[in-house]
């Protein structure tokens, strides 16, 4: 497997992205992490795909070698959306793909949803992450029911959804990760499915934080900066991948896609949250099947 790094412009410096696969490949995927992770939860996807297809996996801003956007602001979905749009185009192929997991899949749905980005991709695939406006909606409207069993459902989902409203006190989630990373951080990954003797879980200190605590702004904007609108139609081809044991984000959340849209395959896997380093092969299976109809 031929992977190099390059440094990807964007607005406020640059991004670091991990590419391999024929260069004067027609198609690519690009892959996208979530939180608390790096371009290195795809190290399975990019070594199945690098022989046939360009492939690109980046690291979001302030993760890894990316650099830090130079406010909180430059966290906001609206502001990350250009630093996709950025990694799509130096990747150069006629048609890209996007696949992308947690927090990647909720930029991504955002990405997406919005016809001057969405042109940029022939497909999208979300693993473990739902539309933030959609799951805003759906907990909303379970919440506000008068059935006990949906506001049951609804109560279940924000349980699952503590670490958020935690993550929103400054500088304590930091101080945590930062000083305590080598004892939280493996323990969430493997409450989340990662195999015990995984790779990711040699990652020491340093690396725990450079992963972990910029990112952190990306739950703070989602919830004390302009909330995202819902979207009223999403076009294109879509697949969702859904852990049926996911340990932050329950099966039913996802409920209302195809209210919006109605193409999306939705596909149910017996695994938890993070499914392709646990199921790598059966991901990698149906990115394939999808992205070579």
């Amino acid at each position: 497997m031929n992977l190099k790094y390059v440094a990807v412009p964007v607005s406020y410096g640059k991004i670091n992205m991990q590419i391999g696969g024929p260069a004067d490949a027609d198609e690519a995927i690009l892959f996208i992490h979530g939180w608390p992770d790096s371009h290195d939860t795809w190290s399975h996807q990019m070594e199945y795909f690098s022989d046939r297809y360009r492939v690109g996996a980046i690291d979001l801003p302030g993760v890894g070698e990316s650099d830090t956007p130079p406010s909180r602001s430059g966290y906001h979905i609206d502001n990350v959306l250009p630093v996709v749009s950025a990694a799509i185009k130096a990747l150069g192929a006629k048609k890209t793909h996007l696949v992308a997991h947690d927090w990647g899949a909720i930029i991504s749905w955002v990405f997406t949803s919005r016809p001057d980005y969405a042109s940029q991709i022939a497909s999208f695939t979300a693993v473990s992450g739902p539309h933030p406006a959609l799951v805003r909606a759906n907990l909303f409207g379970k919440l506000a029911s008068w059935n006990p069993a949906t506001v049951f459902d609804g109560l279940r989902q924000a349980a699952k959804s503590w670490y958020i409203y935690f993550f929103q006190l400054p500088l304590v989630p930091d101080f945590v990760f930062n000083t305590f990373g080598t004892i939280v951080w493996p323990r969430a990954l493997i409450q989340g499915g990662v195999p015990k003797d995984d790779i990711l879980l040699t990652q020491d200190q340093e690396q725990i934080s450079k992963n972990v605590v910029h990112p952190l702004n990306l739950y703070r904007e989602l919830v004390q900066g302009k909330w995202i609108e819902i979207p009223k139609e999403i076009k294109g081809r879509i697949q969702v991948i859904i852990p049926e044991h996911d340990l932050a984000i329950t099966p039913e959340i996802y409920s209302n896609v195809r209210d919006v849209a109605p193409q999306a395959e939705l596909h149910y896997v017996n695994a938890n949250h993070w499914v392709q380093r646990s199921h790598p092969q059966v991901v990698n299976d149906l990115i394939e099947n999808f992205i070579g109809r």
